[in-house]
């Protein structure tokens, strides 16, 4: 009867997941295409406020929420989520704009469903894993088969509401299940996944994702073979001063992906450089309490210091503390334990959130908890078996 419930309650970790993947990405893709109209609006939302009971059911009866308890990481994690509780409700009862309340109250339950999300993840077994390394490269391959003229199409209206392929959620769910699988994956498996993935997440178009995928693959292929990373690392810094040399770069002015680089050349930059500006002026006149609410909805700062805005010095303390802690542990236990794919998935996780949240990122990123999770399994040594080792298919 043990064993039979067990398998019972995997199986509610395995429908959630595939809420994620495949579902959420064909929903998304046959909508884009016109197969259907968008009942379900974007779906992501949907999907995640009716899997997280299941989710919440999987993690009390998997895990041991004692041992997360002894974990300092966890204990920090714990405040944050009282500070980011206690504001969501203070949104709702002060008067402030609708959307901006609604944002909070919404990032609260995505914190908490990303993290039940990666514990299940990392808990996944031999054919759930390999299902979602196939799917990723044959979704992906599909990506740039379909390609022509560009993959994701301009939005559509059905009725009063508006349909835009959400790239940047799918660039988001791309990032999290190759973290997840690429510690575990032999070489071959990895160069045949960067060969698919790279492509597709340049074609998906979500920027901060495309380069956060280069930042993960030289920390992965770094650890694996760092002096085949060496190697490369050269070819390819030759290859780049060679390139620059030769080539005109105000062409990739009118490239998307890379006009960021170009001052004046992205709509998108200038404004995030506006609201970087606003958030500093606010920080400055209320350093220590911040200034909730003091942008209108949507214009906060795109990086990590938008939890200063929100939750005064003593947030971003605990919200550095929440990343820095385990940061700082991995690295201790790296000297040993490095050639460990639990040990590199979690390095992988806080390392790539940190990138994110300084470059990109606000503070309500939903990889944040999910950095927090993946650590605190691997302190506990919960990973499953499949994921502990090299995954051997």
């Amino acid at each position: 009867m043990r064993i039979v419930a067990g398998h019972g309650i995997s199986f509610l970790a395995g429908v959630s997941i595939l809420v994620v993947a495949p579902s959420y990405f064909l929903y998304q893709t046959m909508v884009q295409a016109g197969f259907f109209a968008p009942v379900l609006k974007g779906f992501f939302t949907v999907g995640m406020l009716v899997t997280l009971p299941l989710l919440i059911l999987y993690v009390f009866a998997r895990f041991k929420l004692g041992e997360f308890l002894r974990r300092r990481t966890f204990q920090i994690f714990i405040v944050f989520m009282l500070m980011f509780f206690a504001l969501a409700l203070f949104a709702s009862l002060s008067g402030v704009d609708a959307d901006i309340a609604y944002y909070i109250q919404l990032s609260f339950v995505r914190f908490v469903y990303m993290f039940c999300l990666a514990l299940a993840l990392v808990r996944m077994e031999g054919r759930l894993s390999r299902f979602i390394y196939y799917f990723i490269c044959g979704y992906s391959l599909f990506v740039i088969l379909s390609s022509s003229g560009g993959f994701v199409r301009p939005p559509a209206w059905y009725g009063a509401y508006l349909f835009e392929f959400d790239y940047q959620q799918i660039a988001f769910c791309y990032l999290v299940f190759s973290m997840v699988l690429l510690p575990s994956l032999g070489a071959f498996r990895r160069y045949f996944y960067y060969l698919l993935v790279i492509p597709a997440l340049y074609l998906i178009g979500a920027r901060s994702e495309f380069f956060a995928f280069f930042f993960l693959i030289a920390i992965v292929e770094t650890v694996r073979n760092w002096r085949l990373s060496l190697f490369v690392f050269l070819v390819m810094l030759v290859a780049g001063a060679v390139g620059l040399a030769v080539t005109d770069l105000s062409l990739l002015k009118n490239i998307r992906m890379f006009s960021i680089f170009f001052e004046g050349a992205d709509l998108s930059a200038d404004a995030r450089t506006t609201y970087a500006i606003n958030a500093y002026d606010q920080i400055a006149q209320s350093p220590l309490w911040g200034g909730f609410a003091s942008h209108p909805a949507g214009e906060y700062i795109h990086n990590l210091l938008a939890v200063w805005v929100d939750m005064g010095l003593f947030g971003l303390v605990v919200y550095l503390s929440m990343l820095l802690v385990p940061l700082s542990a991995l690295l201790i236990f790296g000297l040993n334990a490095h050639l460990r794919p639990d040990w590199l998935r979690a390095f992988c996780f806080v390392s790539v959130t940190l990138f994110l949240l300084v470059l990109a990122k606000t503070y309500t990123y939903g990889l944040v908890p999910m950095a927090v999770a993946v650590y605190c399994v691997y302190r506990s040594g919960s990973t499953s078996e499949t994921l502990k080792s090299r995954l051997d298919w």
